[in-house]
């Protein structure tokens, strides 16, 4: 009798004991979980990369047409000239600092590693995009398992970054975006696993952080807004770590910017990229100057009224191009848990995973930069919300996850149907959202660029000066000096639209051809020339118009 009640007991402590193991958040199934999720990982990096390779060696005609932005090229022009010992150029006349450094470096060692200044160099360069967007996809996995501890959770948030069709595109578009997205990826999550749960981290991780963070703005100047945040989420900690932790993250920090700052200064005069404050500058001039002055009936206040409106029209806009199932998935599926809050309260479910709160920092970071582009700058491009695509992602898949396990507490066969459609809802959304975007193409007036550049090539002198706002693929394969006038990566032309001088500028330099858009020569940067500035320009070559307005235009130069 007495063995049988010590066989009981002893049973009803390993149960106990199994209960509390199975239960307690300080011990997490972490590696038979992530055992589990590990061949959905391999087969979600798998495909991801796959995609993305594919993209990197498609034929450049196509690309220009489909991924690479103007933009890239002037990235492609300075790294080649570097590569050449022509110095950190665009045009070969002057220095220029219109680029995120870290890429440029990169490119630069490729242009001398490879010898080839024409596609394959592109090629590769797009390649080494396509692996640092692969590793962004894995810490996507990453984070949240770390933070969540649900490997279900990880690979929803992984497959909703990796199988986006526009992140896919932006991804391998030569610009700096896979780098930036993956130290952007890489400093949240060393914070987030390393520094943010630790009572007092070792001061050498707070200086491993203070390099993640400095080595990110060399990446995208404007990731400063995501580190800013951090450090704002930091001071919740300031009473028990005291000013220890910011002094030496800071320190590393300004060790990591002060070549870069240097450089700047010494070279240009000023720490200010140009890149940063040229195309803004026009885009401003024509929202508070220009457009009031050409309706002086109405009163000042409603154009600076009417601006943050539109950029906000327009942030909205590019944000549900970008992530529309994210966004449905959260009001979705944020409204389906109010409806039932008191049920899941009774069920003790009402309460979203503890690591939710943690896993918003990172976005914030970007909401940030968001913010300081549409109403600094009041500029946007596309590929700014790529990292917005990577921090919805890290929220969205707990969210689905945490919906799930409701689900199934109810039926499993109702939990299966659900998370099979979240799946087919992520391969339908890329198979049709992304032929479309490949139908259509992020670019295909840039194919008039490229003929261009050919017309440029062989109807002008190897020593003929060109003149272009839009100037990368114009310099890239054409093979002639290319002065760019929209001042991205022309110190002088900042100062000579600041002072609206464009045409003094043209014949300083000795430009004998512009080419560029008529409207972009005719309207954008109209009223950055002097008066009678078109009485020297001759037309001599009108490129098939695409539209009444969108058409571009060769014209000499006369004195």
């Amino acid at each position: 009798m007495e063995t049988h009640l010590c066989h009981l007991r002893l049973q009803g402590l390993r149960q106990a004991l199994m209960t509390v193991i199975r239960t307690s958040p300080e011990q997490p199934t972490l590696r038979p979980s992530f055992r589990t999720g590990t061949f959905g990982l391999l087969v979600l990096l798998t495909c991801g990369l796959l995609f993305r390779f594919v993209l990197a060696w498609t034929d450049i005609s196509t690309l220009i047409q489909k991924t690479l932005p103007d933009d890239a090229y002037y990235y492609f022009v300075v790294a080649r000239n570097v590569a050449q010992g022509r110095g950190v150029t665009f045009d070969g006349l002057a220095p220029t600092n219109g680029f995120h450094p870290l890429w440029a470096v990169i490119l630069s060692l490729l242009y001398a590693a490879v010898r080839d200044s024409g596609d394959l160099t592109i090629h590769i360069a797009l390649t080494v995009s396509a692996l640092l967007d692969g590793a962004t996809i894995l810490l996507a996995y990453i984070i949240v398992h770390s933070t969540i501890r649900d490997p279900k959770a990880a690979l929803l948030a992984a497959s909703f970054y990796a199988f986006n069709p526009l992140v896919i595109i932006d991804s391998v578009n030569g610009l700096e975006t896979a780098l930036s997205t993956l130290l952007f990826a890489l400093c949240s999550y060393y914070y987030l696993t390393r520094l943010r749960p630790a009572i007092s981290p070792e001061p050498k991780k707070w200086a491993i952080f203070g390099a993640l963070a400095g080595t990110m703005i060399l990446a995208r100047t404007d990731t400063v807004c995501i580190f800013a945040v951090i450090l704002i989420d930091m001071l919740r900690s300031l009473k028990e770590r005291g000013w220890t932790p910011y002094m030496i993250t800071g320190l590393v920090f300004a060790l990591c910017l002060s070549p870069w700052l240097i450089w700047n200064q010494l070279a240009m005069g000023t720490i200010m990229q140009t890149s940063g404050v040229a195309v803004p500058y026009v885009v401003r001039q024509h929202l508070f100057t220009f457009t009031p002055q050409r309706f002086p009936d109405y009163p000042v206040w409603i154009f600076y009224a009417a601006a943050p409106v539109y950029l906000l029209s327009i942030l909205w806009e590019v944000l549900w191009l970008y992530c529309p199932r994210e966004l449905v998935a959260w009001g979705g599926l944020t409204v389906g848990l109010r409806l039932f809050r008191q049920y899941l309260k009774e069920q003790g479910r009402w309460e979203l995973p503890p690591g939710l709160k943690a896993l918003s920092i990172p976005l914030l970071g970007v909401g940030a930069i968001l913010l300081a582009h549409a109403f600094g700058r009041w500029f946007l491009r596309a590929w700014y919300y790529v990292p917005v695509a990577f921090a919805l992602a890290l929220l969205t898949g707990p969210l689905v996850s945490h919906v799930s396990t409701i689900i199934e507490s109810r039926s499993k066969v109702l939990q299966k149907a659900f998370d099979s459609l979240i799946i087919l809802t992520i391969l339908l959304f890329l198979l049709v959202q992304g032929t479309r975007l490949w139908e259509r193409g992020l670019y295909p007036w840039q194919e008039d660029m490229y003929r261009a550049a050919i017309w440029i090539a062989e109807n002008t002198e190897p020593g003929d000066r060109v003149g272009a706002f839009n100037a990368g693929l114009l310099a890239y394969y054409s093979g002639r000096t290319v002065v760019n006038l929209d001042g991205v990566v022309n110190a002088e032309a900042v100062e000579a639209l600041k002072d609206r001088r464009l045409m003094s500028l043209i014949e300083a330099e000795r430009i004998k051809y512009l080419f560029d858009w008529h409207a972009s020569i005719n309207a954008t940067y109209y009223y950055f020339f002097e008066e009678g500035y078109q009485e020297h320009l001759v037309p001599v070559y009108v490129m098939p118009k695409r539209s009444e307005t969108l058409f571009m235009v060769a014209y000499r130069v006369e004195g």
